[in-house]
C-alpha cells in the first residue's frame, strides 16, 4: 500500500517533469501557475493512470486543479482497488 507522502512525491514528480519545474508544492494550481490546457491535462491523467495502475474517467479527469486535487483523485482511486488506507476506520459496529 501507497502512503500519502509517496502518493504526492509520485504526483507531484510527474507533473515537474511534464512541466519542466521543480517548484511544484501541494497547493500548486496547475492551471494558473503551470499553465495547464486541455492536452496537458490529457497527458498527465494518462501518466497517473499508467503509473498507479488505474482509471480516471473524463468527468474526473476535470475535477483537479492543485497538485492536492491529483493527489486526493489518486488516493480515492488507490482506495477503491483496496491499494490504500487513510488510517480511518470505515467500519461503524
Amino acid at each position: 500500500m501507497k502512503t500519502d507522502e509517496e502518493i504526492t512525491k509520485e504526483v507531484m514528480t510527474i507533473c515537474a517533469n511534464f512541466f519542466n519545474r521543480e517548484d511544484f508544492k501541494p497547493e500548486t494550481d496547475l492551471v494558473k501557475d503551470a499553465g495547464m490546457q486541455y492536452i496537458d491535462r490529457v497527458e498527465i491523467v494518462m501518466s497517473l493512470e499508467d503509473l498507479f495502475d488505474c482509471d480516471i474517467v473524463d468527468d474526473e479527469m476535470f475535477e483537479f486543479q492543485t497538485i492536492q486535487d491529483c493527489v486526493n483523485l489518486i488516493k480515492k482511486k488507490l482506495q477503491e482497488k483496496g491499494e490504500y488506507n487513510d488510517g480511518k476506520c470505515s467500519n461503524a459496529n
